[in-house]
């Protein structure tokens, strides 16, 4: 009975070294976890949207960058259009430099419609954020030129009335705002003898 009485002891002795070694038993105090850093997302300023006529481009518009944990100078910003056809790539300026950054859009020639222009900024731990925003590209008026010029009579009288005929009536007119915004195409462009019918034939002088 001794013998197994001085085994269940040592049992026990050891049970309760192992608890102690472990933290267990309640007296020891626990270790802290540690708190793992949260990398949080980069800002960008917002744009309103933006509407130009074809063959033109943007106006300068200026945003900025920012992050908690990456410098305002090492984050990457970068551009991207939902229509290449009218803003591609090459269409794209960006300037500026820390946290003042500009953009400037060059749309395609003799292009017109709308796309979305998205702005995203990234840190160097690869969190990003972005902004969104309309760009709309109004067409010209086009006015066949050779067509127009064909159809209307030129008097050689100095004091002859202004060219033009009068419009029919319901006939929609360019209004005052839009004259910088017509543009006349000649489909007779590169033909150096295209209007040479045109020209009046000079009477020959009386002897």
């Amino acid at each position: 009975m001794k013998l197994i009485s001085r085994n269940i002891s040592l049992a026990l002795a050891a049970a309760a070294l192992v608890a102690g070694c472990s933290g267990g038993g309640g007296g020891g105090e626990e270790e802290p976890t540690p708190t793992v850093p949260v990398n949080a997302a980069p800002t960008i300023s917002s744009f309103a949207d933006q509407t130009i006529d074809e063959g033109t481009e943007t106006a300068l518009m200026s945003f900025t960058v920012g992050d908690a944990e990456t410098a305002a100078g090492a984050l990457t910003v970068s551009v991207s259009s939902s229509n290449g056809s009218i803003v591609p790539d090459s269409a794209i300026e960006l300037t500026g430099s820390g946290a003042a950054r500009s953009l400037m859009i060059f749309p395609a020639v003799e292009q017109s419609g709308t796309a979305t222009i998205t702005v995203a900024v990234r840190d160097a731990d690869g969190a990003q954020a972005s902004s969104k925003f309309e760009l709309t590209v109004s067409p010209l008026l086009r006015a066949q030129f050779s067509g127009w010029l064909r159809g209307t009579v030129l008097s050689r009288e100095l004091e002859s009335n202004p060219v033009g005929e009068p419009a029919e009536e319901g006939q929609s007119l360019p209004q005052i705002e839009d004259i910088n915004r017509l543009k006349p195409e000649d489909d007779t462009a590169g033909d150096p003898a295209a209007y040479d019918d045109l020209i009046p034939v000079e009477e020959p002088e009386e002897a």
